[in-house]
């Protein structure tokens, strides 16, 4: 996507093994292309619309038509780019149709990206859906899968859809594509109080109700050889600042052979339920009809304003089924003043029940001596941090907000005196 204005086209050529420069050239032509928009409504993307060559068509895929490549060995990775164009900024889900990998006769990895963050493969994805009907395509025995892509957030302008597609175990490019869904999905603006998020609310498949969890469900998986298991939340934060999540989820390992929890925010792991973590809150219920206890895991994390997405993450257990038991997720802000300590450096948090506007000074100090000094704007804002590198250790910290023109107070100053180390990813 270029903006209206001046570019620069550059041209870089490599020394060849004789140290040598060798190239031939002819030229290169920009074709202009119209992107696709993407609105309020659920949006059908053909792959077979954007393609380029080596393409044949398949009377089996919808529309009549298959995406379809297989060529020789100087090719490494085949790319489809899709230019979209979001209207308005809000989060997303998809689901796209591909051929199951690996296969036997070698189909490629597949990835499909939205500009450069990844959404989905046909390898590591959650379990796919048979949708092939008993259809091969292409004379080969190619099933075709539904994947359910990632929860991401898009904001309104120009994306890039990315269909990439490696090189198979016998150094050819082979693969087998329909079309891509992007679904519109509403998302939760987390409230000062804090919220919780019931994960069965959010489920879809693979089930069960059990009395002993809150609201009396309950979270629990168990079929095949899939890796992955996932699932999203999408949840938008007025405020930016610390916070406190809380998961539920069964202890691994156990008798059950429990997959392996994680729960990320933005691709970030939050907490997880490692053998001998968290609280068991069980209070003598079994789940799943088996000795499963239920455990809470607590973890804090800075998070900004804005987007933000859950990820429950499951992993296949030591028998290659995915099981699990879990009930909710909550987030919390935490609003204790405190300063953070990172090594060279320390970051005071400060948090405000009236949004503040102005100059924010940090002063740390250690014994009374002041050892390191820092400021920054701040515009309507409930929680201010303020780093600054240090030449000792801090045990209070002092923080001021000024109006910039008048240089008289915007708010009270603060006193800290709780001196922690910062959480480490």
């Amino acid at each position: 996507y270029f903006t209206k204005g001046t570019h620069t086209l550059r041209i870089f050529v490599g020394i060849t093994k004789d140290e040598r420069f060798k190239f031939a050239l002819d030229y290169i032509q920009f074709s202009r292309r119209q992107p696709t928009k993407i609105g309020n409504e659920t949006a059908l993307i053909e792959f077979e619309d954007y393609s380029g060559k080596f393409i044949a068509e398949n009377e089996h895929a919808s529309g009549s038509k298959l995406v379809y490549t297989s060529w020789g060995t100087g090719v490494s990775t085949y790319s489809i780019n899709i230019p979209i164009d979001v209207e308005n900024g809000g989060f997303y889900t998809s689901e796209f149709a591909v051929a199951k990998h690996p296969a036997g006769i070698g189909t490629s990895d597949v990835v499909l990206k939205i500009d450069e963050t990844e959404i989905g493969n046909n390898k590591s994805t959650t379990a796919g859906t048979d949708i092939s009907n008993g259809n091969t395509y292409l004379n080969e025995t190619w099933p075709m899968y539904l994947y359910r892509g990632n929860t991401i957030y898009l904001e309104k302008g120009q994306h890039i859809i990315k269909l990439e597609v490696a090189t198979t175990g016998d150094n050819v490019v082979k693969f087998a594509a329909d079309y891509i869904k992007l679904i519109p999905v509403e998302a939760v603006t987390v409230p000062d109080a804090g919220t919780r998020f019931e994960f069965e609310d959010y489920a879809n498949r693979y089930i069960t109700e059990n009395e002993y969890a809150s609201g009396g469900k309950l979270l629990v998986t168990e079929w095949g050889t899939d890796a992955t298991y996932q699932l999203n939340v999408p949840f938008f934060l007025a405020e930016d600042g610390y916070y406190t999540t809380k998961f539920t989820a069964s202890q691994r390992p156990n008798n059950l052979a429990t997959s392996d929890l994680e729960l990320l925010i933005d691709g970030v792991a939050a907490s997880d339920n490692t053998a001998g973590s968290g609280k068991d809150i069980s209070e003598g219920g079994a789940y799943v009809s088996a000795s499963l206890p239920m455990h809470q895991y607590v973890s804090e994390i800075y998070l900004d304003k804005g987007a933000h997405v859950f990820t429950l993450n499951v992993k296949k257990a030591s028998d290659s089924v995915v099981k699990f038991a879990a009930d909710y997720v909550s987030i919390v802000k935490n609003n204790a003043d405190k300063v953070l300590l990172k090594g060279g450096s320390a970051q005071v948090i400060a948090n405000y029940e009236t949004a503040v506007n102005g100059t924010a000074i940090a002063a740390f100090y250690a014994k009374n001596r002041l050892i390191g000094i820092n400021n920054g704007q701040v515009s309507a804002q409930n929680t201010v941090a303020i780093e600054a590198e240090l030449s000792d250790t801090p045990d209070t910290a002092k923080l001021f907000i000024w109006v910039p023109d008048t240089m008289t107070p915007a708010a009270d100053c603060k006193t800290i005196e709780t001196i922690v180390d910062a959480p480490t990813d």
